[in-house]
């Protein structure tokens, strides 16, 4: 899914009434080919997430709209609202550009990056936001694969059409959650370290490092009370730690480490 921002009420770039008064000036839509002419992709996937986070709820609340005349008061109210679009009340206006810089921005805020709170000096519409991404520590990357369809595509990552238009991916793509459960897999160790007991009523026991993963089929669940034997630890797309675990020596999943603890 995209959090993608096109047009007003009206179907027009400019002239509409602040706020978005359709539900769709700002929303959360499927992938399409408007065609993009790369993906601007952050090095640490936690970034990804939160810029993934903030333009899920940038896209949902109705205050803000689409308007290329009044594009900059979006960001007056993001700043006002301490860098979440969630918490807006009142009612503004951004464009596809300036709607995604803003909430870079505010990503810089939140997690203490200089380069992408400054992005605003040096990108300011999609013609040179390729440059400026780049500069800030974005990769940029062309190949067919990753603009063609959303199956290579991460959370936070950004589809760009140098002339036209931007828009953000919400959620990991098929193939590249296949890739990382594979990638992940190969540098974990499947020896156990130490045996731990859940602690949560019941603790769902993944196929890959997140919520976004399937439970694996073997072994869907842990009770409070079972021993399992961590074998690693990975870090999630969000930051969070799981546990990579072996269940009666012969499953393999992962769990949410906070509520695993020691025997």
């Amino acid at each position: 899914m995209l959090a993608n921002s096109g047009a007003d009420e009206h179907g027009r770039y400019s002239g509409g009434q602040a706020g978005d008064q359709t539900g769709k000036e700002w929303q959360v839509r499927g992938w399409y080919n408007r065609p993009w002419d790369c993906v601007l992709r952050y090095p640490n996937p936690a970034v990804g997430s939160k810029l993934a986070e903030l333009s899920r709820a940038a896209a949902l609340n109705d205050h803000i709209g689409y308007d290329q005349g009044q594009r900059m008061t979006y960001l007056y109210e993001l700043e006002r609202a301490n860098w979440q679009p969630g918490m807006i009340r009142v009612d503004c206006e951004q464009d596809c550009s300036s709607g995604v810089i803003a909430n870079t921005i505010a990503v810089g805020h939140l997690m203490g990056i200089d380069a992408l709170k400054d992005i605003g000096k040096s990108a300011t519409y999609t013609g040179n936001m390729r440059a400026a991404y780049q500069q800030a520590g974005f990769r940029v990357l062309t190949e067919g694969k990753y603009i063609s369809s959303s199956r290579y595509l991460l959370p936070g990552d950004i589809l760009l059409n140098d002339r036209h238009h931007v828009a953000v991916n919400l959620d990991i793509g098929v193939a590249a959650k296949n890739e990382q459960i594979a990638s992940t897999a190969r540098r974990l160790s499947q020896n156990p370290k130490w045996v731990g007991e859940c602690t949560a009523s019941l603790l769902n026991v993944r196929s890959g490092p997140g919520t976004g993963y399937a439970c694996i089929k073997e072994w869907p669940m842990l009770a409070r009370g079972n021993w399992i034997d961590v074998c690693d630890e990975v870090g999630a797309q969000d930051g969070s730690l799981w546990y990579y675990i072996r269940i009666y020596g012969k499953y393999y999943g992962y769990v949410y480490a906070k509520y695993i603890k020691h025997v």
